[in-house]
């Protein structure tokens, strides 16, 4: 799965976060070897950063 070309790499939220818009939301995902693994959907007006904020 690393060769997929899904989303856009956030990696000033987290580190190896990526990002794709889905209508008026932001999903945020990781990924594995075999997974792609769903951290959060955000409304496009909610600061990710905010609710990103783990590290």
């Amino acid at each position: 799965m690393s060769d997929n070309n899904i989303g856009t790499p956030r990696p000033e939220l987290v580190e190896d976060i990526f990002a794709l818009p889905v209508e008026r939301h932001m999903l945020y995902f990781i990924q594995t070897d075999t997974d792609i693994i769903i951290i959060r959907i955000l409304s496009q007006h909610q600061d990710a950063g905010r609710h990103l904020n783990w590290q």
